[in-house]
């Protein structure tokens, strides 16, 4: 009797509620420092010095990759050109442009990603003031009928990007709630991955090593540049054998047609900015190979887009581009046509001038 009224007054009830409120304060406070572990590139923005781009691995998941480029622009002035894509255009260099001193250009390009990314780029940079004057977005081939959602800033972070994504999706006339519900489910997937990559190990060894400027690692100090392009591989080859052709060619998704239109009615609407969107090219070959898998809702999505092109603040050019340039792929171009090929088309609008 006398040892169970001992314990009872060593450890009251009430102390459990405490221990559990104070660990429940605790994985709060752990998961706020950790979800603000990423803008360190608000601080020290990796495309400022060389020595900060050294100080990066050479692979970067597409989130990472997304928020070193967006995220380290806050303490830089706006760019006078802006360059939006994947991995289609992030070859693209300021020099394949021709650019003089006087020129400012980022590209803002990163692999795995969609146009709607590209949008999602385009107005984060716009909300912090940050928009390049003149906006150059490379959407991908429609014959190659690729399509995928956001990564980062994830609109299921965002109740009222969601709610607005979902309204588009349910409002478009080929809505079903199979597709909507697809959709849904398809970024809560990307928030519990990010949520999971909060608490993932190699993110921090990333955070640490570029803070210390560590580069006893593997480094992409020579194919990452200052101006956000980087360097392309130089095994040019243009033999149909080693394409690795898929045998079924999936569709373009309804859903990601509705919300890329939706996207784009938002850009044409940025005060005082031109937007020029290019096809992506791809190889002859390959374009001679895939006539025999055409999907209408690539061509349908390229013709609602090129309807929203007025010649006036939005530019639409179709993948034309001609070289008997080797490629290095079926799908990415070599970088010096492709750049000629853009300057070409835009030459007296007013850009490169």
């Amino acid at each position: 009797m006398g040892y169970e009224k001992l314990s009872k007054k060593k450890l009251p009830k009430r102390d459990h509620k405490w221990m559990a409120f104070g660990f429940f304060v605790s994985v709060a406070l752990l998961f706020i420092v950790q979800s603000s572990t990423a803008y360190i590139w608000h601080f020290k923005s990796p495309y400022a010095a060389k020595e900060n781009l050294a100080s990066l691995p050479e692979r970067l998941n597409v989130t990472l990759s997304l928020q070193t480029k967006l995220l380290g622009q806050k303490n830089r002035a706006a760019h006078d050109i802006g360059l939006f894509g994947n991995s289609r255009s992030v070859m693209l260099s300021s020099k394949n442009l021709g650019l003089q001193n006087d020129t400012t250009f980022f590209n803002f390009s990163v692999g795995g990603t969609s146009f709607l990314q590209s949008a999602r780029n385009i107005e984060y940079l716009a909300n912090q003031q940050r928009l390049p004057k003149h906006i150059i977005i490379s959407i991908d081939n429609r014959h190659l009928q690729f399509d995928g959602f956001v990564y980062w800033p994830n609109p299921s972070t965002d109740i009222w990007k969601f709610m607005n994504d979902l309204r588009v999706c349910f409002s478009s006339p080929e809505a079903s709630f199979k597709r909507c519900a697809k959709l849904a489910n398809y970024y809560f997937y990307f928030a519990s991955k990010h949520f999971a990559g909060l608490w993932a190990i190699e993110n921090y060894q990333v955070f640490i090593n570029y803070l210390m400027q560590n580069r006893t690692l593997p480094t992409s100090k020579q194919l990452r540049r200052l101006d956000g392009s980087i360097a392309q591989k130089v095994s040019f080859r243009d033999n149909v054998d080693h394409y690795n052709f898929p045998e079924k060619m999936s569709p373009i998704a309804i859903e990601y047609q509705s919300l890329a239109m939706e996207s784009l009615v938002r850009i044409a609407k940025l005060e005082n900015r031109k937007v020029y969107i290019f096809e992506s090219p791809i190889s002859p070959k390959y374009k001679k190979f895939l006539d025999d898998f055409q999907h209408s809702n690539g061509e349908s999505l390229w013709r609602k887009i090129s309807q929203q092109c007025d010649g006036i603040f939005i530019y639409c050019f179709a993948s034309e581009m001609k070289t008997k340039h080797p490629w290095p792929d079926c799908c990415h171009a070599p970088a010096q046509p492709w750049a000629d090929y853009i300057v070409n088309r835009l030459h007296g609008l007013g850009v490169f001038e």
